[in-house]
């Protein structure tokens, strides 16, 4: 079972460098990545992720609330 992923990250950096560290793995699959709060509730319910990473200071929102939210 492959693990799918989403990246939540204002740092274009940041995102690739777990795109990065997930490509090593078979298991594992970056579906989505986006840079906002306010794209990622779209995002999420289109691509139904397994795990999503959110960074906790997003430029649009508090990451923190985003993960309760969402």
């Amino acid at each position: 079972m492959t693990i799918r992923l989403a990246i939540i990250d204002g740092h274009t950096l940041t995102r690739y460098g777990l795109r990065q560290l997930v490509a090593q793995h078979a298991d594992m699959e970056v579906v989505a990545e986006c840079a906002s709060a306010e794209q990622t509730p779209a995002m999420i319910a289109r691509e139904l992720p397994d795990v999503v990473t959110i960074d906790a200071t997003l430029p649009d929102g508090d990451g923190l609330r985003l993960a309760r939210d969402a």
